[in-house]
């Protein structure tokens, strides 16, 4: 979990919104259920 939300906040830190949407998309893609 830290991994993933450490790319996802290197990969946009300037945008938290797109930041948001992006861990979203990921965490949707690696696992099927929320983890959050």
């Amino acid at each position: 979990m830290v991994k993933m939300t450490a790319v996802v906040t290197v990969r946009s830190p300037k945008t938290p919104t797109r930041a948001k949407r992006e861990e979203d998309k990921f965490l949707r893609s690696m696992k099927p259920r929320p983890r959050f």
